[in-house]
C-alpha cells in the first residue's frame, strides 16, 4: 500500500514539509495531465499478479543486487517478483520441486514470473 497515490508536480499537498513526497502518479496542473512514475510500475508487479489470500513461500537468491518475493496464490499459481538493481543483465535459475527454468532479467529492471 502506498501512502501517496496522487500528488501534484511539487510533491503536494503535504503537511508541514517543505520538500514534498514521491507518489506513483503525479498531476501536472499546467498541462492537466497525469504522469505515471516508476513507482507506479513497480507496484503493478505486485498488485496485478498477487491475489488476495496469497501466502509467502521460501525463495533464495545468491546476489545482493537481485531482490525477490515469492508467493503462492489461492489458485495454486506461484508468483515470483524479481528486481535487478545492478546495471548488467542476469540469468536466473528458477527451481521448483517439479521443474527448473532459466530466465533472463535486464539490468535495472523488474520482472514478474507466474508459474502454473
Amino acid at each position: 500500500m502506498d501512502w501517496n497515490v496522487l500528488l501534484d508536480e511539487k510533491g503536494g499537498p503535504y503537511h508541514d514539509r517543505g520538500f514534498g513526497c514521491k507518489a506513483p502518479v503525479i498531476y501536472d496542473k499546467i498541462r492537466k495531465a497525469l504522469h505515471y512514475t516508476p513507482i507506479f510500475n513497480a507496484i503493478g508487479h505486485f498488485s496485478r499478479f498477487i491475489e488476495r489470500g496469497a501466502v509467502s513461500i521460501g525463495a533464495s537468491v545468491f546476489r545482493e543486487d537481485l531482490l525477490q518475493a515469492a508467493v503462492r496464490n489461492p489458485d495454486g499459481k506461484v508468483v515470483l517478483v524479481l528486481a535487478n538493481t545492478a546495471a548488467e543483465d542476469y540469468a536466473v535459475n528458477i527451481r521448483l520441486p517439479e521443474e527448473t527454468a532459466e530466465i533472463s532479467i535486464c539490468g535495472k529492471s523488474m520482472l514478474t514470473v507466474v508459474m502454473e
